[in-house]
């Protein structure tokens, strides 16, 4: 079929106006690929063409999702597939993206890493973690992960256990520091590290605290207990929530 017209689009794309057929939409690699430019005649149906097109769509496709912030390998893949392109062109566009540069999984973790740091309290565990689960080999995580130091890890922590420190209302200094070195590792700090600097602060005493515990239990168990009776049940709550009673 002779193609009387080309359109330039704003997606990459040409419009061909095709004599007797309704107008067809290729990329420019795909009217470059097939000459279409210089013999301007193209099978309409042409399979081979429009697999062709397919895969340079995949492959924009792709761009346009990284050109957005960075992205590991396993995500633009999963994203790609999830889009219904064929595994093979996927492949093919993971491949090309990579090759100039765009798909980078040392450059996305280095980027990943310091997003955390700056934006989250996250420890390098969770983010070791996070990072495997976005696809980021081993050993680059490793490699990267050598620029989150002690001095930041130790900044991050002190900052995390004054801020509980000074909100607290409710829990003995007892079950307050369980609480820290529990959050703490769920967050990806070492426990040696969280101790370290455990070790080194100094907890205000929490007698206002110990009072409002005692006046809570005091009125919640005399409505059951009275006398000596009364005092061991709330002497054994005290102990339990990890305040020295006497």
């Amino acid at each position: 079929m002779k193609i009387e017209k080309y359109k330039k689009l704003k997606n990459g794309k040409y419009e061909l106006i095709i004599e007797g057929a309704d107008p067809l939409e290729l990329y420019e690699e795909t009217i470059l690929e097939y000459n279409l430019l210089l013999t301007k005649n193209i099978e309409y149906n042409s399979k081979e063409i429009l697999d062709y097109d397919k895969k340079c769509e995949t492959y924009h496709i792709g761009l346009k999702y990284l050109k957005n912030r960075a992205r590991s390998k396993r995500e633009t893949y999963q994203y790609l597939i999830s889009k219904d392109y064929p595994k093979d062109a996927v492949t093919e566009a993971i491949d090309k993206l990579t090759k100039q540069g765009y798909i980078n999984d040392e450059v996305y973790a280095r980027s990943f890493l310091h997003d955390k740091i700056i934006t989250t309290s996250s420890g390098p565990y969770k983010i070791k973690n996070d990072l495997l689960k976005k696809g980021v080999d081993n050993d680059i995580i490793d490699k990267v992960l050598l620029e989150y130091d002690l001095d930041t890890q130790i900044e991050k922590i002190n900052k995390y256990i004054n801020k509980i420190i000074k909100s607290n209302r409710t829990k003995s200094n007892k079950l307050l520091k369980i609480k820290i070195v529990q959050d703490l590792t769920t967050q990806g700090f070492a426990v040696e590290n969280i101790k370290q600097v455990l070790s080194n602060v100094e907890f205000p005493q929490n007698d206002n605290i110990a009072k409002k515990e005692y006046d809570k239990l005091y009125k919640k168990l005399s409505k059951k207990y009275s006398g000596e009776t009364l005092e061991l049940k709330i002497k054994q709550k005290m102990y339990q929530k990890g305040f020295d009673y006497k």
